[in-house]
């Protein structure tokens, strides 16, 4: 059963999200002007719960980003929930090519990398990943 943890002001651990082999965690942390959640967790009811915890901290409407840290599936599969709320999703720029179109059909219309970030060093080599319509 997932729980989430106030880590300190305004951020927030989620952990034992559903994994078939255990479990998996993710986080929020709330700013003044957005939510920046990681990690989307392995199914649709983990996305929903993630959601749901967001909107009983963060009561007035912010921004939602996503970071995706990598592309495995108990990190990734609840991003669909995320993307229908508005989400913009980051992830580096290998997300892509490692998620080949049949492995991302979980994820709802297509992504396509769209813009590159700063050139910080701590964020180089990610994206905004934004939908593209499949025809």
């Amino acid at each position: 059963m997932a729980k989430l943890h106030r880590l300190d002001h305004n951020v927030y651990g989620v952990v034992e999200l559903f994994h078939p082999a255990g479990s998996t965690n993710a986080g929020f942390i709330i700013t003044e002007n957005s939510i920046v959640h990681i990690d989307a967790g392995m199914t649709i009811a983990d996305g929903n719960y993630l959601l749901d915890q967001l909107k009983k901290i963060a009561k007035k409407k912010k921004s939602l980003l996503l970071i995706l840290t990598h592309h495995h599936s108990d990190h990734i599969f609840g991003m669909r929930v995320f993307k229908g709320a508005g989400a913009k999703v980051i992830a580096h720029e290998t997300f892509v090519s490692s998620s080949p179109t049949e492995r991302c059909r979980y994820s709802g219309p297509s992504l396509k990398p769209t813009s590159r970030s700063s050139s910080n060093s701590w964020s180089k080599g990610f994206r905004i990943l934004k939908r593209k319509l499949r025809k």
